[in-house]
């Protein structure tokens, strides 16, 4: 193995650890653990630091996903979703950020999304994953 390629492992190492220091479910984590482009890693940490700045910058989901936002990143002409949920305690006025997934527009919704919530998943049974 060459030192370039070493060097590339080693920086997407460093942004997927950083990635992953966010509260988040497996099912984030195991989506980002799978990536190997470098530059959609960094599209996703600008995503995700954007969204900790202001969670309103994703769209609000209706129906089944209803509760649930996704902020769009477009990369080498394909859509992918980051699904997040934005919440408070009852006894805080801080907004609170779970990330849940992160996949192509695709199948995103019908498929992936809807399966992770399948069952009517609770807001507290995804922080005690994330935990």
């Amino acid at each position: 193995m060459s030192s370039d390629s070493n060097d590339l492992e080693n920086r997407r190492d460093i942004i997927r650890t950083r990635l992953l220091q966010y509260p988040s479910i497996r099912h984030f984590k195991n989506s980002i653990k799978r990536i190997k482009d470098e530059h959609l890693l960094m599209k996703i940490l600008v995503k995700v630091e954007e969204v900790l700045n202001d969670y309103t910058c994703g769209d609000k989901k209706r129906g089944d996903l209803a509760g649930i936002r996704a902020a769009e990143i477009t990369y080498k002409g394909i859509y992918y979703r980051l699904a997040y949920i934005a919440y408070s305690d009852d006894d805080s006025t801080e907004i609170n950020i779970l990330f849940i997934y992160f996949g192509s527009r695709e199948n995103y919704y019908s498929k992936k999304l809807k399966k992770i919530f399948k069952g009517n998943t609770s807001l507290n049974k995804l922080r005690r994953e994330s935990k």
